[in-house]
């Protein structure tokens, strides 16, 4: 069930990508927002597989600190932390990339695949997820409460071969994505924007869940010289129901194509990373995810 190797490395974060293969059951419908209902279930089963406290609240638990749910799920602030985030919203370090397209019903028999991205040291974790996709496909998913079994697990090899020098690049973003700047969700993008929200998620992840990453970054500082030569960009809306705050949140962003051009060779690792751990909010949704073509 487990791949042998557990991670690969980057320059600047810790990251593994995995690919589930589902195969259906008994009947399961999915909303046109499927990472929400993965992400949902998920989080529930994790809960079950880790939890040993069940009837007290995670924060009033003794074993907050040591849990796996929590740290993975529920990221708490580090005791010790020296850097801090708005509203203490520590990033998760996983992203679940639901599939893609538009099939929302699926049959017995029926493939459902999904990637799982482990970032710094969940990479350690995945037995936790494997275990949880297990329980969450016996459990039910989705209207109707639909079963799967995990048939396997992949990890995906994530490293390119460097490139140094790049005039011209399109980023293709395959989910919705949502960047919010003074509360204001951004409809149109330009690459400073792009990328200074990018740098934020990276040393988050970094100096929340990385490994063996000492020191600050030294990223490039010329983003507003690359500039937009073509954008397909497209808003789609769409939400989802928060249980805990029991109201409707807003997941809505832009999907398509926008072409850069400018010299793009230093910014090009942290857009390799971007590929993996996506970019902007609701990244564990899925949302945010994007493919470079040079």
């Amino acid at each position: 069930m487990f791949p042998s190797a557990l991670c690969t490395k980057t320059a600047l974060l810790l990251v593994s990508r995995f690919h589930f293969t589902l195969v259906v059951t008994s009947p399961i419908y999915l909303p046109k927002n499927k990472g929400a209902t993965l992400r949902g279930g998920f989080g529930n089963a994790l809960k079950a597989v880790c939890c040993t406290v069940p009837h007290t609240a995670c924060s009033d638990c003794p074993r907050f600190r040591v849990c796996a749910y929590p740290t993975l799920f529920e990221t708490p602030l580090p005791i010790a932390a020296t850097r801090m985030v708005k509203g203490n919203a520590i990033p998760r370090p996983f992203v679940i990339e639901p599939p893609l397209g538009e099939k929302m019903c699926y049959a017995p028999g029926d493939v459902m695949t999904l990637s799982l991205v482990l970032i710094g040291k969940a990479s350690a974790s995945l037995p936790y997820f494997v275990r949880a996709f297990e329980v969450l496909g016996k459990e039910g998913l989705g209207m109707g409460r639909g079963h799967f079994k995990v048939e396997t697990v992949q990890l995906l090899e994530t490293e390119k071969e460097p490139v140094v020098e790049c005039q011209n690049i399109t980023l293709h973003f395959l989910t919705p994505t949502r960047i919010v700047v003074k509360g204001q969700a951004k409809k149109d993008l330009d690459f400073p924007l792009l990328f200074r929200t990018l740098l934020r998620r990276i040393e988050n992840l970094r100096a929340f869940h990385g490994v063996n990453h000492d020191g600050a970054l030294d990223p490039p500082v010329h983003a507003e010289a690359v500039q937009v030569i073509s954008s397909s960009l497209k808003w789609i809306e769409q939400e989802r129901y928060s249980s805990r705050q029991k109201q409707n949140m807003p997941q809505d962003g832009f999907v398509g194509k926008i072409s850069f051009e400018g010299n793009l060779g230093s910014f090009l690792p942290y857009l390799s990373l971007g590929e993996l751990v996506h970019v902007g909010k609701g990244a564990t949704f899925g949302m945010g995810r994007f493919e470079i073509n040079t």
